[in-house]
This record gives C-alpha cells, sequence and structure tokens, in this order.
C-alpha cells in the first residue's frame, strides 16, 4: 500500500545524490505508506525518506527536484510524471499531524524496561532462557513495531546510505555480533544518543 489511495504500487526511477559533492546515482524510487525507499538495480535500499520530510526544491518541465531539508543538501531528481504527481499532491495536502506523546512516552518505558531487564538477562542465563519462553521474537516485533513507526516519522529519516551501512557492519564486527541480532539503525534528526528497543534495535543519533 502506498500514502495515496490512488496506488496500490508505485515506483519510478530517479538520480540520487547523497550530498553536494556526491556523483549521482541512478536509483529505483517506491513510494510507500509513510515513506519512499531508494534501491540500486541489485534491490538493495540505500535510504528512505520519511514523506512528511519531503520537500520540493525546484520544478521544470522535465525534472523535479526533492529533499528533506530545504537546502537540498541530500536531494532527488524525478523526471516520471506520476511520482511528481504523488509526492507533490502529499506535499501540497499533508495529513493533518495529531499531537500525541503516548506513543513516544511508551517508547521510551519500553525501552527502560527492556535495559533493566537486559541487566538481569547477563546476570542470569537461567533467567535468560525463562524470558526466552515468555516473551518470543515475534511478541517483541509486535510491540515495538507500532512505536517504532510513529517515532522514525518525527525523527527520521533512518541514514542507509553505504558508508553508514559500512560503519555499522564494522561495529557490529568489532563487538562480535555475528549472528547480528542487533540491529543498529543511524536516525538523522534524533536528538537522543541512543534508545535501545526489545528486539535487538538499537536507536542512535
Amino acid at each position: 500500500m502506498t500514502a495515496l489511495k490512488k496506488y496500490t504500487r508505485l515506483e519510478s526511477t530517479g538520480l540520487w545524490f547523497e550530498s553536494p559533492t556526491s556523483e549521482p546515482v541512478e536509483v529505483l524510487v517506491s513510494l510507500g505508506k509513510s515513506t519512499v525507499v531508494l534501491y540500486d538495480y541489485e534491490d538493495t535500499p540505500l535510504t528512505h525518506w520519511s514523506l512528511a520530510t519531503i520537500k520540493l526544491i525546484s520544478k521544470t518541465d522535465l525534472i523535479t527536484v526533492f529533499s528533506t531539508t530545504q537546502d537540498g543538501l541530500e536531494k532527488l531528481e524525478i523526471d516520471d510524471k506520476h511520482m511528481t504527481e504523488a509526492l507533490l499532491n502529499f506535499i501540497n495536502n499533508p495529513a493533518k499531524s495529531v499531537s500525541n506523546k503516548k506513543p513516544l512516552r511508551r517508547l521510551l518505558i519500553l525501552s527502560f524496561l527492556f535495559s533493566i531487564l537486559s541487566l538481569f538477562l547477563i546476570a542470569s542465563p537461567r533467567l535468560t532462557n525463562l524470558v526466552e519462553t515468555i516473551i518470543s521474537d515475534h511478541h517483541q516485533i509486535q510491540l515495538v513495531e507500532p512505536y517504532l513507526d510513529t517515532y522514525l516519522e518525527r525523527n527520521g529519516p533512518v541514514c542507509a546510505s553505504l558508508k553508514a551501512t559500512t560503519v555499522l557492519d564494522n561495529i557490529l564486527q568489532k563487538i562480535g555480533d555475528k549472528d547480528k541480532k542487533l540491529n543498529i539503525k543511524i536516525i538523522k534528526k534524533q536528538n537522543i544518543n541512543a534508545i535501545h528497543l526489545p528486539g535487538g534495535t538499537l536507536l542512535i543519533s
């Protein structure tokens, strides 16, 4: 599903500039429910933008330029008519944001409780086995996913560039996380240094 009911699925090609000095990268642009995801032609996600942060930088008859910042440090050029109309429609008619601090508050409480639980898990292998039988990975994902989506809409996007992915892989290798149980995400607009979520997700600024 996409953010616009008119489309069940909407994709196009585009040129992505990670920074003003970066070479343009041909990408596949996919419009999702709350984000725009940019893939390379091997179907590897390079980055994704929250729809709430996308801004129009410039527009001609052939090319429209979008960014997540007004200065356009990272930008996306699109010449596809349908994708351009869809993004402009969302920019010009944004959904009314509802002020609700409860999801973030619950997310922080969950993070605090999980941090305390982690200390007990380190101290007692028996307790680890007990908790794993009570709270499965599937249940942890169900608890965290709704709050994570809301949090990313307000504090995203997630930095998923090739450089960031390389750095994160090096970190996981150094700490010995061979099974990649820890899922680290770099949040571009997060004010908190780090948030550890159930299920092994770590959000860092």
